[in-house]
This record gives structure tokens, C-alpha cells and sequence, in this order.
């Protein structure tokens, strides 16, 4: 089972994530790199949302892009400049 790198959105096995692993209240979130690990380790209320709609129990995330505030969606990449989009905070 993949698990959801909480800053780009990007699939990784949390069994050997490439970035690392780091907890925060209780949710266990895999990075696919060091860069995302050390963004989240600066943020991590932000961002730990977003492994939170795969722990049972928990509401599901909307996304929002930093270009384009307008775009809000569940999935996490935006339509108009395919970039990474991150947990909005609603």
C-alpha cells in the first residue's frame, strides 16, 4: 500500500520512503525526498492533513494552488500549471 508524500503529493512506499519518515500527532508521513521532508519538519501542522484522509476517521483534504488561488480540488496537482498543490488550510 502507497501512502501520500504530505508536501507534493507524490506516491511513496512508506516502507522505504526516499526521503525519510517524520511523525506528527500520531500520523506517520513518508517523503519522497529530503527537500519535501525538511519543508514539512519547518510546517508540520500544515501539511500533515494530508496524509490525515488515510487515517480512518478523518476528513477528506482539498488542495489549493499557490499560482492560482481559485483552483480548490481533492486531487493533488493543478489543472492549469501542474504544479504540486498544497493541503488548503479550510
Amino acid at each position: 500500500m502507497k501512502t501520500t508524500d504530505p508536501v507534493c503529493g507524490i506516491e511513496v512506499n512508506p516502507a522505504e520512503p526516499l526521503g525519510g519518515q517524520a511523525n506528527f500527532s500520531g500520523i506517520s508521513c513518508g517523503f519522497c525526498g529530503p527537500a519535501c521532508r525538511k519543508r514539512f519538519l519547518e510546517e508540520p501542522a500544515r501539511f500533515a492533513v494530508v496524509n490525515a484522509r488515510e487515517a480512518p476517521g478523518r476528513r477528506e483534504v482539498t488542495y489549493i494552488c499557490p499560482m492560482h488561488p481559485q483552483i480548490l480540488r481533492r486531487a493533488p496537482s493543478c489543472p492549469v500549471c501542474s504544479m504540486a498543490l498544497e493541503p488548503s488550510p479550510s
